[in-house]
Parts: structure tokens; C-alpha cells; sequence
């Protein structure tokens, strides 16, 4: 199975990554090289090393904050938005199951007790310019 894409006006604006993904033995990334925020899936043997290392300092920019939620526990359903705020997609997501958003808006509703991990690109900008509400709710 391959990742979801979600896409408005040619662009993609996130991606889903199913809990039966698969990977071949090694590993897999499973976004495009040129996203802000790469997801890879490995899947390794018992015994497998991975050589300690460094990964040199590189400026890079970026104009929006990925974010990359997994669900270790329960269910949510994510809304993905267009810059206009328009729905593009909704997707529930449950135990296993990922999406890295890459731009565009989102919302998220909790729909049994979750326990969730949120990754972003810092630093945290704080409570006043993290976030751009949509206000005609």
C-alpha cells in the first residue's frame, strides 16, 4: 500500500500513511525529497546496526511549519483546508496510523480517547503568530 496524497490545485498539501504500510527490508521514504519534513518507514532485523553519525549543518527555508501527527492510541478525524479554507479531504486516522500536513489548513477532532504524537519544525513562535485561525466558523 502507498501513502495517501492529498492535493489541491496541483499541490500536495499533506500525506497519509496507513498503519499497513509496508517497507522492503531497509527503508523507505515515503514523501517527496524536496518536503520540508521527510518520513521514512524502516524495517530492520534483529541485529541490524546503524553506524553512529552526524548529519552536517545545512541552512534551509522553509515558508510554512509541517506538522506530522502519529496515533499510538485511539481515533481522530483530520480536516485538510486549502489556503482559502477550502475542505479538501477528511481522513480518520486510529492506532498505527500517520499524516504529515505540509501546508494549507487543518483541523482535528478527537473522536475516541487518543494519545497522539505532534511533530513541528521549531523554534515555537509562541501562542500569538503559531497559529492563523480560520474566522468564518
Amino acid at each position: 500500500m502507498d501513502p495517501v496524497k492529498i492535493k489541491a490545485n496541483g499541490q500536495v498539501m499533506a500525506y497519509v500513511f496507513p498503519r499497513t504500510l509496508g517497507a522492503p527490508e531497509g527503508i523507505r521514504f515515503l514523501n517527496d525529497a524536496a518536503d520540508p519534513l521527510q518520513v521514512g518507514l524502516m524495517e530492520r532485523p534483529a541485529g541490524h546496526y546503524v553506524q553512529p553519525h552526524m548529519h552536517p549543518p545545512c541552512e534551509r527555508k522553509t515558508h510554512m511549519t509541517p506538522e506530522f501527527f502519529f496515533v499510538q492510541s485511539g481515533r481522530i478525524r483530520v480536516t485538510i483546508y486549502d489556503k482559502k479554507w477550502k475542505e479538501i479531504a477528511r481522513h480518520e486516522l486510529q492506532s498505527g496510523d500517520s499524516m504529515l500536513i505540509l501546508d494549507g489548513g487543518h483541523e482535528v477532532e478527537i473522536l475516541e480517547a487518543t494519545r497522539m504524537f505532534e511533530v513541528k519544525l521549531g523554534p515555537y513562535l509562541g501562542d500569538e503568530n503559531a497559529k492563523v485561525f480560520r474566522t468564518n466558523v
